[in-house]
């Protein structure tokens, strides 16, 4: 049973799932080196991905489409286009069991075909694929999910495997998602003379750069007051409560607050960002005390925020607590058809990997390199050396990390080398390079220095590892940790364990593999093009520039 699901706005991706084995998720920014957050286009991409796995339209039994609006006819669909589904507005219309309420269309286009197709909420599919990829799923657990994304207030469900059933419990924060880009674009360096509300690419940066400031409580004594003037009572689900405005206008308060007072903007963005932590914290903590909350995951695009996320581990809210390696909506895809499955009735694990990306395409380049053969232990002579490398491994990365597989690795003990794959990466600054380390020596370099693969919690550099590391340690001591083992990668297990035999050091830096504003390489020819470092090695072979 071949089911296939579709995003077809920002973060497009075709996802194909045989029965309850994901087989592949292809975002379309990593194809074709397209500009990040590309939409997905019915009339090409879908054949085109489809065959790449050896498939045609008429292997598929079921299209699932993520996110469908009562509001708009099917005809809708066939445009490409996909209204964002409010949280609040979906609880006000359905309740309990109508969360898996479907909706069956008709004569969607795809190339030249035409095929029915089902489609759940957005809100619904981000819930699913959490729970489905979860530990809690091998298991058929029940568990909290809170939802937090660009166009939905921080939310909080619960899904109960058992009974088939996805409940309302409550928004935990009147903001939507969007507040966190809204805001900083009120501050320098992310001053804006036209506020972008729906912006994707600066939440990212926002996080970086907050560690140039500090958290003062005097700012978060402003904070406080504003929001509990302006921020809607969070057991009302109100219009307010889901229009980005209320973003806009509370930043222009502070801005107004602030600037009275003199402080500085980094210290204005980094006691925000506390301040949210804060308070998504301090909701959970009250939701417990109501109900048991044991096990908890968190989805939705804030579930790429690795210090809220750490905010929630440490305090303690849930015995286990679980994030997908694509909370935001490149998981999208795969959460529809999680959504379908669910619905009915097939409520256990999703059999996946992170590493079910689109495959590495071969074409000829127009820059002439020279190839060889090359090892694993090759390429960590290489590194040794202090060169980057360009790896491209196997499939690529589902979601937005790069884990290995489409990276730029580079030696950690360089004190320039964070600065120069900043510059070749044309990247701001002040942006962090994160660090790729062996699982079992983690703790050893970071705290808690706790299994981290996918990158999504933060972690401290230990004091004498400062000095012996400095390439991945940020601004403010941390460092977004990605932890390996053989299981989950045995090729790039194989570099570090080589790189950690010649150095004795048991991490390297691991950037993405990508051209300023687009996806991960699709290809080698791809990386030699771009040419920001002298090596590419792919396949057990290694092109470099001559004299390299």
């Amino acid at each position: 049973m071949i089911t296939c699901g579709l995003k077809l706005t920002h973060d497009g991706s075709v996802c194909i799932v045989d029965g309850d084995k994901l087989i592949s998720c292809t975002e379309i920014e990593k194809i074709c080196d397209n500009l990040r957050y590309s939409p997905l286009c019915l009339s090409s991409h879908v054949e085109q991905i489809l065959a790449q796995e050896g498939l045609s339209v008429n292997d598929v039994d079921t299209f699932v489409i993520d996110g469908w609006d009562v509001d708009k006819p099917p005809s809708f669909y066939n445009e490409g286009m996909k209204a964002h589904v409010n949280t609040a507005s979906y609880m006000e219309r359905y309740a309990g069991e109508q969360y898996l309420k479907a909706y069956v269309g008709r004569r969607l286009r795809i190339g030249e075909q035409e095929r029915d197709f089902v489609s759940y909420m957005h809100v619904v599919d981000h819930v699913c694929v959490a729970w489905a990829t979860s530990p809690f799923a091998r298991t058929c657990e029940s568990c909290h999910v809170l939802l937090w994304d660009g166009g939905v207030p921080a939310t909080l469900y619960w899904i109960d495997p058992e009974c088939g059933a996805i409940e309302h419990r409550g928004i935990l924060l009147g903001f939507l998602g969007h507040v966190y880009p809204i805001f900083a674009q009120f501050y320098m360096p992310f001053l804006q003379d036209v506020v972008d509300v729906s912006s994707l690419s600066i939440a990212g940066k926002v996080m970086a750069y907050i560690a140039l400031g500090q958290d003062r409580e005097e700012i978060s004594s402003l904070l406080e007051r504003r929001y509990n003037e302006m921020v809607p009572n969070q057991e009302l689900v109100t219009e307010t409560s889901r229009d980005a405005s209320l973003a806009v206008r509370f930043a222009s308060r502070l801005v107004e607050d602030t600037k009275r007072f003199g402080f500085r903007d980094a210290d204005v963005l980094s006691t925000f960002h506390h301040f949210i932590g804060r308070k998504i914290v301090q909701s959970l903590r009250s939701r417990r005390a109501g109900e048991s909350m044991k096990k908890l995951c968190i989805t939705g695009g804030c579930g790429l925020n690795i210090k809220w996320n750490s905010a929630v581990r440490e305090a303690a809210i849930c015995d286990e607590l679980w994030v997908p390696p694509f909370p935001n909506d490149s998981g999208s895809s795969i959460g529809a058809v999680c959504a379908h499955r669910f619905a009915l009735g097939n409520r256990e694990l999703l059999s996946w990997n992170v590493y079910l990306g689109p495959k590495i395409v071969e074409r000829g380049s127009s820059v002439q390199w020279r190839m060889r053969g090359c090892t694993i232990e090759e390429v960590a002579l290489l590194l040794l050396e202090k060169r980057a490398v360009v790896i491209l491994n196997g499939r690529a990365e589902i979601g937005p990390r790069a884990l290995g597989n489409r990276s730029i690795l580079a030696d950690a003990s360089d004190i320039e080398m964070k600065t120069r794959l900043n510059r070749i990466k044309n990247r701001e600054w002040y942006r962090p390079v994160a660090p790729i380390c062996l699982e079992h020596r983690a703790r050893e370099v970071f705290d808690p220095g706790t299994p981290d693969p996918f990158m999504l919690y933060d972690h401290r550099v230990r004091g004498r590892w400062s000095k012996r590391v400095p390439a991945i340690v940020h601004e403010d001591g941390t460092a977004r940790l990605q932890t390996l083992n053989e299981h989950q990668n045995s090729v790039v297990y194989g570099i570090l364990v080589a790189y950690e035999r010649l150095s004795g050091l048991p991490l390297l830096c691991n950037t993405s593999a990508n051209l300023s504003g687009r996806g991960f390489f699709p290809s080698v020819s791809s990386a030699i093009e771009w040419g920001g470092v002298d090596h590419v090695w792919s396949n057990a072979k290694l092109w470099y520039r001559d004299g390299s």
